[in-house]
């Protein structure tokens, strides 16, 4: 069976998704709705924590990785390669 704090999370979830926010902004919310219901992750730390899981290389190689393939389509090199 669920937690009491599953069944929280699953209704923000719900509640917020038919207010018609993107889907970020409800995982956000609801992810910071329930970690200060339950207590379990201090709020201060959300930050700290955003920061250090963005500070990845791979997510820094995919938007380079698609800005690469925009300027070899764009620039006509594609069109040769193929």
């Amino acid at each position: 069976m669920m937690s009491m704090t599953s069944i929280i999370f699953l209704i923000l979830l719900v509640a917020i998704t038919i207010l018609g926010l993107e889907i970020v902004v409800v995982l956000g919310v609801a992810t910071i709705g329930i970690s200060l219901i339950s207590g379990a992750f201090p709020v201060g730390n959300i930050g700290i924590t955003a920061f250090e899981s963005l500070n990845s290389a791979p997510l820094i190689a995919m938007p380079l990785f698609v800005l690469a393939g925009n300027l070899i389509l764009r620039s006509g090199i594609a069109d040769q390669l193929v």
